[in-house]
């Protein structure tokens, strides 16, 4: 008999943390969906009609929204292996101006040609 209700009781409890679990979830869904689904403020664009300035808060709104950025692995690359157009390319993207790359045993800069004056000094 004791051991009836100990069974019992482990499978309500068990049957608890269930409803719980599925609580939970559905909350959490609502949550989601009431996020996701937030708009702009209809009377702010009225607003904006009225004052003539559509687009100068549409500028904001693209200013101030969250861009999608994606982390990637850095690559290793044998810049030995390229012809220097295609290293310096790479090292003046990558690295910018007033910058050194080594390329088949030198050092270089990353800097044009016009960008050097007075014997490769800035």
């Amino acid at each position: 008999m004791k051991k009836d209700k100990i069974i019992k009781r482990k499978e309500d409890n068990e049957m608890n943390r269930l409803y719980l679990g599925i609580i939970a979830v559905f909350c959490l869904t609502l949550v989601a969906i009431a996020y996701f689904n937030q708009g702009t403020d209809p009377e702010m664009e009225l607003l904006s009609e009225k004052y003539e300035i559509v687009e100068e808060v549409q500028n904001y709104h693209e200013m101030n929204t969250p861009k999608e950025t994606y982390l990637v692995d850095p690559v290793a690359l044998d810049l030995d292996e390229l012809s220097f157009e295609e290293a310096f390319k790479i090292c003046r993207v990558g690295k910018g101006p007033n910058e050194t790359f080594f390329w088949r045993g030198t050092w270089y800069s990353t800097n044009f040609k016009e960008e050097t004056i007075n014997n490769g000094k800035l």
